[in-house]
């Protein structure tokens, strides 16, 4: 987790692949359940190693709290 250009270049290339992903399923009007399910996870998970890295780089209180906060939220509704 001490790599910050990693960070920057997989969140960048998650953003990207997401936005693009979604532009073109529109597009071709080729929505499907798989591909929503799939999209969330995949953006649940940027969010949760999102909130893991900040935790390790500012080692605030308000960012674990936040994540268990998420995490819990998780676990109960979805």
């Amino acid at each position: 987790f001490s790599n910050n250009t990693f960070f920057i270049i997989f969140g960048s290339l998650h953003l990207f692949a997401d936005i693009l992903d979604g532009a073109v399923a529109r597009l071709y009007n080729n929505v499907t359940k798989y591909g929503e399910y799939f999209d969330h996870l995949v953006d649940r998970s940027f969010v949760l190693f999102l909130l893991v890295k900040s935790y390790f780089i500012f080692k605030q209180t308000i960012i674990l709290t936040v994540l268990i906060l998420f995490l819990i939220h998780q676990i109960l509704f979805q």
